[in-house]
C-alpha cells in the first residue's frame, strides 16, 4: 500500500458495479465537492441503487451492459457465467478508452477488467487504484453463511474451500499492485499486507432532511429488509418480534424482501426501529445505514459486537445496538421498554454518519487515501487480527464447517498459513461443540 503524498487525481472512474449503492453513492460524494469522477455499473443490480454515471457514453454503457446484466440473475448458473466470462470480455474491451481517459480508479468488491490482470499496467502507466471490500468478496468462503448457508453438506464445505483459495489469490494480488486497499477488519483475513479499515472511510450516505422522532409512539414499528433471508436468519427475527408480543408489548413488524432500494427507504420513513440480522459483522450495514441517516436506530446482532473494540476506539465505532447474538433477545425486549433510549441510539447515529460517512466527507477521504495523506490510525495490520468467527453462521455451524474442511481435507484447506495465529484460532473454533451435528 503507498503512503506518500501524492497530486489529486484529475478523473476518476468508479465501478465496475454498485454493491449496496456505494458506487453511485461515492460518485455523488465527488459530484458534491466538485471532484470529476465517473461512475461505470456493469453489474446489473436488481436493488436498483445507481442514479448517477457521468458522461452521456459512461451513462449509456452502465444503463445497456447493467440492462443485459440483469438478464443473467435468474439463477446461479447465468449470474456466475455473466461475472466470470461476459463481464471481463466487456471490461477487456472498456480498459483502452478506461486508460486514456482516467487517472485514478475506485474499484468495488472484486470488480476489475479482466480478472485483475490490468492491475500491474495500471501502476506501469501510473495509475491509481483503491480497490474496496465490501463482504463476500474477501471474507473467507467457509466462514460465510451467504455462501455455504447454515448445515451445508460436505460437498458445498469443500466447494467453499475451492472458492477461499479464489479468493486469497485475488486479494494477494490486488495488494501487491494496487495503490491502496480498503476492507474491515472481520472480513479481511486472507490479507497479507497492511490495509485501510473500511470503518474509518465509511459508507457513504446521502443525509436526508430532518424526520420526526418516534419515541413514545405506538405501536412500535419495526423493519426489516433482508436481501437473502436465510442468512440474515429472517425466520429467527420474525421469531422474536413475536416473542415481544407474547411479552405484551406493542410492536408492528414490517418485512420488505428483495424490493427495488426506493422503496426500503420509504419504509424507512414509517419505521421506529430496524433489525438487521442475527449473525453479522458490522454494526452497521448499508440498510442499517440508511436506517442512521433517518434517526431510526439499528439492532444488530453478531459476534463482533464483543471484538469490535480491538480495532476501533469507542468514538469510531458506528452507533447501534449491536449485541452478540445470544443476548439479542434481552437486547430488542429493552430498547422497547426504554423509548428513550431508542431515540438516543437513532439521534446517536445520524449524527455519526452526517458527520464520518455522508457522500461528500467519505468523498475527501477518499482523495486523501489517494494522496497518501490520511491518519494512520486508519491502517490494519493483519497480523493484530483476531476475529474468526464469520458472517451468517452461528459460531456452531462455523465450527462445524471448520471441523468438516479439517478432517476431509486438512489444515491447507483453510488456506490461512500466512496468519499461523488466525490457522490456530480457526482449528480451536472447529474443536469447540458437539459433533452430533457433522454429516
Amino acid at each position: 500500500m503507498t503512503t506518500s503524498e501524492s497530486p489529486k487525481p484529475k478523473r476518476i472512474l468508479i465501478g465496475l458495479r454498485d454493491i449496496a449503492g456505494y458506487g453511485s453513492a461515492l460518485k455523488r460524494g465527488f459530484d458534491e465537492i466538485g471532484q470529476p469522477a465517473e461512475f461505470l455499473d456493469l453489474g446489473g443490480s436488481r436493488f436498483d441503487y445507481s442514479r448517477s454515471g457521468g458522461s452521456a457514453f459512461v451513462r449509456t454503457l452502465s444503463s445497456g451492459i447493467g440492462s443485459i446484466g440483469r438478464l443473467f440473475n435468474g439463477n446461479f448458473a447465468l449470474r456466475f457465467a455473466w461475472m466470470s466470462v461476459l463481464q471481463p470480455a466487456i471490461g477487456l474491451l472498456l480498459l483502452p478508452y478506461a486508460l486514456a481517459r482516467f487517472d485514478a480508479f475506485v474499484l468495488l468488491s472484486g470488480s476489475n477488467f479482466f480478472y485483475f490482470l490490468e492491475l500491474p499496467l495500471m501502476r506501469l502507466c501510473g495509475k491509481k487504484v483503491i480497490h474496496v471490500y465490501l463482504g463476500s468478496d474477501s471474507r473467507p468462503a467457509y466462514l460465510n453463511g451467504y455462501v455455504t448457508g447454515p448445515l451445508a453438506s460436505r460437498r458445498r464445505v469443500f466447494a467453499s474451500s475451492a472458492l477461499a483459495l479464489v479468493q486469497k489469490a485475488n486479494v494477494r494480488f490486488v495488494e501487491t499492485f494496487a495503490t491502496a486497499t480498503l476492507n474491515t477488519p472481520p472480513q479481511a483475513l486472507f490479507h497479507a499486507r497492511p490495509f485501510v479499515n473500511l470503518f474509518r472511510v465509511g459508507l457513504p450516505i446521502e443525509i436526508p432532511r430532518d424526520e420526526p422522532s418516534s419515541a413514545g409512539k405506538r405501536p412500535v414499528t419495526i423493519l426489516h429488509a433482508p436481501s437473502k433471508a436465510l442468512p440474515k436468519r429472517s425466520a429467527e427475527i420474525e421469531r422474536l418480534v413475536e416473542e415481544a408480543r407474547a411479552e405484551g408489548f406493542d410492536v408492528r413488524f414490517v418485512r420488505i424482501e428483495n424490493q427495488p432500494n426506493h422503496e426500503v427507504l420509504r419504509a424507512l420513513r414509517d419505521c421506529d426501529l430496524v433489525i438487521d440480522e442475527v449473525y453479522s459483522d458490522t454494526p452497521l450495514s448499508k440498510f442499517a445505514t440508511e436506517a442512521a441517516a433517518r434517526g431510526r436506530p439499528a439492532l444488530v446482532g453478531g459476534y463482533y459486537a464483543t471484538e469490535i473494540g480491538k480495532d476501533l476506539p469507542a468514538e469510531a465505532i458506528p452507533p447501534s445496538f449491536f449485541c452478540a447474538p445470544e443476548t439479542l433477545k434481552e437486547t430488542l425486549f429493552a430498547i422497547l421498554r426504554e423509548p428513550e433510549s431508542r431515540a438516543r441510539k437513532g439521534e446517536a447515529a445520524r449524527a455519526y454518519v452526517a458527520r464520518h460517512w455522508a457522500d461528500s466527507v467519505v468523498a475527501r477521504k477518499f482523495l486523501s487515501v489517494f494522496a497518501g495523506a490520511f491518519d494512520r490510525n486508519w491502517i490494519v495490520d493483519p497480523k493484530r487480527m483476531t476475529y474468526v468467527r464469520g458472517c451468517g453462521l452461528s459460531e456452531a455451524e462455523a465450527s462445524r464447517n471448520l471441523r468438516l474442511l479439517l478432517r476431509g481435507l486438512g489444515a491447507w484447506a483453510m488456506w490461512m498459513g500466512h496468519h499461523p495465529h488466525l490457522e490456530s484460532e480457526l482449528v480451536a473454533l472447529s474443536r469447540k461443540f458437539p459433533e452430533a451435528s457433522d454429516r
